[in-house]
């Protein structure tokens, strides 16, 4: 199954999604991930906060996306990231939280370099990789949350079972981030 997996992510046009963040999501629990050899830490470890959450860019992303897990008094829920994960596969790169053995946050860091115009100045194609990465992330219903000054969608919002999903294009990184967070 590893193998089949990291097939599937060397050929993005062949895979209809992304296997392990689908994967990951409809079962809600850490199996799959350890399988494939995600490096789990515990937040106890001393920097294990830092080097997950801070390091990975999670923090950033659910505070950008205003959807960290917070107490009632406004204070991240620290209890939601129990268990955290970190993987690397093809150009992909996952940071995993469980809490109670399920998963509370996932975020998905998906290379979608630019593809070079021939010489023409401009090519239409130059985004293929984004917008193919995008349309197989169509089964979370993802809708416009934030455009740029010329009407351009970077920024989507949508939902997967029991939980949100945020999707932002980071042309700066040439990165989709893909962010999980259930309710």
């Amino acid at each position: 199954m590893k193998r089949l997996a990291f097939i599937l992510l060397l050929w993005p046009a062949v895979a209809s999604a992304d296997p392990i963040f689908d994967r990951v999501v409809a079962e809600g629990t850490d199996a799959f991930p350890t399988e494939l050899g995600s490096k789990w830490t515990a937040p106890n470890v001393p920097q294990a906060l830092a080097k997950t959450l801070v390091d990975t860019r999670l923090l950033e992303t659910l505070h950008r996306f205003d959807a960290a897990p917070k107490h009632d008094d406004g204070a991240i829920d620290v209890k939601r990231f129990e268990r955290i994960g970190v993987l690397d596969q093809g150009g992909r790169h996952y940071t995993f939280a469980y809490a109670g053995g399920r998963l509370s946050v996932l975020l998905a860091r998906i290379a979608v370099p630019v593809i070079p115009d021939r010489g023409e100045g401009w090519s239409k194609d130059r985004l293929a990789r984004r917008r193919t990465e995008l349309a197989s992330l169509a089964r979370y219903r993802l809708q416009p949350l934030k455009k740029d000054r010329y009407g351009n969608v970077f920024r989507w919002g949508g939902v997967a079972k029991r939980g949100r999903v945020f999707v932002e294009y980071r042309p700066e990184r040439d990165e989709l981030l893909v962010l999980y967070v259930a309710r």
